[in-house]
């Protein structure tokens, strides 16, 4: 795919260096005193573990004066922030993008988790579910319509749209819903996500009343279908590959080269499948990166962002990273090969806007984190002699009903899993003395509240005895009732200080859960995953580049929601309205 980019929108850009002179000012600061950056970019890259930026930047492009290229335009010619961590829990997709362009915690956006068990409608809500307006688009199934509605605060893109009587323009595009809508907000122009049923970008009306034209344009291009039968080949051999961590675990225990035949074997056995089963499949190749950044650059061209006098936000998060991370673990070849691809996808984009933007990348002000990390595969872990494992959320769920139903005397049913769990109210609610549910949604047991009402049960007392038998689960570090985290009674440490920013009051459940360190929640569909409040998952990627910054390399503490505020002061704009983090030091 990299070949159409650069014959497409990326080849425009660099046609309009030469007609607009944008090369010529490279300088940070941009043109004379400039008052503010001319586009401001947020970049997350899904599930980009902190660490890969050390081990992988002898591989990574160089950026040289004829080109920018990828990671290393931040590291070497931008501020690079070594020990930037999220300080919320928990770590999944939803809470982290709505952290970076909001600068606040779960406790204060309502994006406690991926979802949730709604006690009110019951049933389970998606974080960006919103049945009350519509899609746009082709899409390949029946979705529910999705939107910022479930976003309790305003964005740094909302923001900028109402200190500039809305004459900014925001977009924003990822391929998973919630990234692309959560790091926009309410008030944004364009907000896109892809479709895995259709190959498309699709839309709400929550945006418009119809798919952006631009994102249009591209569906009709049909670029994922260029790269079925195309298998995934890696850039190194995996002997190459070891160096930087990219390994098997011997029979015998101990670590050892990655098999190269086995590489991406998964996802290499579907490449050649025909009708729409391949568009799924096509979001855990590097090509879905470049299309992401191509779909970008169709909107920058097209909604002409960098060109005004006004500033400009664009938001992009490439989903596929956290895709081949979930599928593979944090330390195989798969992982770190996609990591490489990243860079030279990144890299060509900033080439696009070096073409672009009047002044080049000076004029631009761009930044690039990670929504969370990656825990080590607990299976792995287990083998090489760690204490690690892996918790059944349905038998999790039932060892707690059982030990209510105990303790109370009442009828309790544990059921665990996200969508089907409405089917499962009808049998709650039979009979004259209904069952009381204990539904899991990591990382929240909800004990549900209609069922302890018909079975006369107090709530709070509930959720005390449901904390200590989830304690007692093997894996589990510890539980807390949430109306106890709500009163304050936290313990005071670190993990106090993120247990107390993960509760929305009417939002999260009955008992927040911590596991244990290298344990996680069993899916079939994984062999590792992210959530919990422990280095592997809070260590993040944070640079900083472009207009307002003034390179370096800065050890002291930071983190992805001081990114809002940063944002906020380079635009001369109010942070959002849950911001709690601050500008970074890099500033000029």
């Amino acid at each position: 795919m990299s070949k159409t980019r650069r014959s497409g929108a990326g080849a425009l850009g660099l046609l309009l260096t030469a007609a607009l002179g944008g090369c010529a000012d490279h300088q940070a600061g941009g043109n004379a005193d400039p008052a503010h950056p001319r586009l401001v970019v947020m970049i997350v890259v899904d599930q980009l573990r902190q660490d890969y930026l050390t081990r992988l930047r002898s591989q990574f492009t160089p950026s040289t004066r004829s080109a920018p290229g990828g990671f290393r335009w931040f590291t070497d010619r931008g501020a690079e922030f070594t020990s930037a961590h999220y300080n919320h829990f928990p770590l999944y997709t939803g809470p982290g993008h709505a952290t970076v362009l909001t600068g606040g915690y779960p406790y204060k956006t309502g994006i406690v988790a991926n979802d949730w068990w709604s006690a009110a409608e019951r049933k389970p809500v998606y974080c960006v579910d919103d049945p009350t307006t519509a899609h746009t688009g082709v899409f390949g199934g029946d979705t529910e319509p999705m939107s910022a509605r479930n976003l309790r605060c305003t964005t740094v893109g909302d923001e900028l749209k109402l200190a500039t009587g809305g004459q900014a323009k925001v977009v924003s595009v990822a391929l998973k819903d919630r990234a692309a809508i959560l790091m926009a907000g309410r008030l944004a122009d364009a907000v896109v996500w892809y479709d895995p049923l259709s190959g498309n970008w699709v839309s709400s009306k929550a945006y418009g009343p119809q798919l952006p034209a631009w994102a249009a344009e591209v569906n009709g291009r049909k670029l994922p279908d260029a790269e079925r039968g195309r298998p995934w080949k890696p850039l190194l051999t995996s002997d190459q590959m070891l160096p930087f961590g990219a390994f098997s675990i011997a029979p015998g225990g101990g670590l050892e080269r990655q098999p190269q035949l086995a590489f991406a074997q998964a996802i290499n056995d579907k490449v050649g499948e025909s009708g729409p089963g391949f568009y799924k499949t096509f979001t855990f190749l590097p090509a879905a990166n470049e299309f992401t950044f191509e779909t970008a650059e169709a909107a920058v061209q097209a909604e002409g962002l960098g060109r005004h006098e006004t500033p400009d936000l664009l938001a992009i998060s490439l989903s596929s990273n956290d895709y081949v991370g979930h599928l593979y673990g944090a330390n195989s070849h798969e992982a770190l090969d996609f990591t490489l691809r990243t860079d030279r996808a990144l890299g060509q984009f900033l080439a696009f806007l070096e073409g672009w933007v009047p002044g080049g990348l000076s004029r631009c002000t761009l930044a690039l984190t990670a929504d969370h990390g990656s825990s080590p595969a607990p299976e792995m872990m287990a083998k090489l002699g760690f204490p690690a494992g892996q918790i059944d959320g349905q038998k999790l769920a039932s060892t707690v009903a059982a030990s209510l139903s105990r303790h109370f005397g009442k009828p309790f049913k544990g059921v665990a899993g996200g969508w089907a769990l409405s089917r499962l109210l009808p049998q709650l609610d039979a009979g004259p003395s209904p069952t009381v549910g204990v539904v899991w949604i990591e990382p929240y047991l909800t004990i549900e509240p209609k069922g302890l009402a018909a079975a006369g049960l107090d709530a709070e007392l509930a959720a005390d005895e449901a904390a200590k038998a989830v304690a007692a689960v093997e894996g589990v570090y510890g539980a807390w009732p949430t109306h106890r985290l709500l009163a304050g009674q936290v313990p005071p440490t670190d993990l106090g200080q993120r247990l107390a920013r993960a509760v929305y009051p009417g939002v999260s459940g009955s008992v927040l859960v911590v596991l244990n360190q290298l344990w996680l929640a069993a899916d079939p569909a994984y062999y590792t995953s992210h959530g919990q409040p422990y280095a592997y998952d809070s260590a993040v990627p944070l640079l900083l580049g472009g207009w307002g910054v003034k390179p370096g390399v800065y050890r002291g503490p930071a983190s992805p929601n001081d990114l809002a505020p940063t944002f906020s002061q380079l635009l001369g704009i109010l942070p959002p309205s849950a911001c709690e983090g601050q500008a970074l030091a890099a500033l000029r």
